[in-house]
């Protein structure tokens, strides 16, 4: 609302209001985040996309953290798929919610991080199997492995559930 605030101190209000709105519908049909000030401008006056963008912005986030997870490009595009066939064809955020996956997966594969992991998820286990795992969130802060062989944690993310083997 800030920027709406400094539109109309500077007199273009209806010019550049109208540019703001196009844009941000442009947006929300590309799947790209929205900011703060986009986000409470739907809410005081499009409760009803604001709703839909509110649950849209909570999955991608989900679906970004999940694909940081991943440990092989194969299994990013698994992650990516299995959330894009869990939309219901009745949601009515179905649309945005294609586009913002769409988005968050395009994005992830250009991030260094997804350059650097293997291809398969065959090639991640041998990775792993040798030392070279490039993941280090089953070490404690000594830099010791926290589990024994055969062990397992699981870790929730919202209605997901992860269950980590070494």
């Amino acid at each position: 609302m800030r920027k709406l605030a400094r539109i109309e101190e500077r007199g273009l209000y209806h010019e550049e209001k109208k540019k703001f709105i196009d844009k941000l519908y442009k947006k929300i049909k590309s799947g790209k985040k929205l900011s703060a000030d986009e986000m409470q401008y739907l809410r005081m006056n499009d409760p009803i996309t604001y709703a839909k963008m509110a649950k849209v912005q909570i999955q991608r986030k989900a679906l970004e953290s999940r694909l940081k997870q991943a440990k092989s490009k194969e299994e990013a595009l698994e992650i990516y798929t299995s959330a894009k066939s869990r939309i219901s064809d009745d949601d009515p955020a179905r649309e945005e919610l294609n586009a913002a996956y769409d988005d968050a997966y395009g994005e992830f594969k250009k991030s260094e991080q997804y350059k650097k992991l293997p291809a398969t998820e065959k090639e991640a286990k041998e990775k792993e199997k040798n030392g070279t795992s490039r993941s280090s969130w089953n070490k404690d802060i000594t830099g010791d492995t926290k589990f024994t062989e055969n062990e397992e944690e699981t870790y929730e993310f919202g209605t997901v559930s992860y269950t980590h083997l070494t």
